[in-house]
């Protein structure tokens, strides 16, 4: 039995402008995720943004690490460092103002999906 080919991107995607599906992918992210830039917050984000105190002030990200944050009067306990670290983030550059979460999670998807995008063209996707 002969071995199976390895597939490279530039034997799974045909043509001269292969740049042009790399491009596709956060285009496309882009292009769904764009119209929550004027939404507000809603459901958790009430809980998770506007009543944790610790996102307000960047020396406590620290603390992110330390200790969970409480909400809903005390009810409702979270760890999540890597979630609170950008909300810290996007606090201080934009306070309150949702479009700066929004902008954050829209890039983020556009990001994930060029990953997912390489993955999926990469010999270990694809043995």
């Amino acid at each position: 039995m002969s071995p199976r080919p390895q597939h490279t991107a530039a034997s799974v995607i045909p043509g001269r402008h292969q740049w042009a599906w790399w491009l596709l992918a956060p285009v496309l992210a882009c292009f769904v995720f764009w119209n929550s830039l004027d939404n507000g917050f809603v459901l958790d984000d009430q809980l998770i943004v506007e009543q944790n105190v610790l996102i307000r002030d960047l020396s406590n990200v620290p603390e992110h690490f330390r200790r969970d944050f409480r909400l809903n009067g005390g009810n409702l306990f979270l760890y999540r460092p890597l979630t609170s670290i950008p909300l810290s983030l996007n606090y201080a550059f934009g306070a309150d103002d949702p479009r700066g979460y929004h902008l954050f999670n829209v890039t983020l998807h556009a990001s994930v999906s060029v990953l997912v995008f390489a993955l999926m063209l990469s010999p270990a996707c694809c043995p």
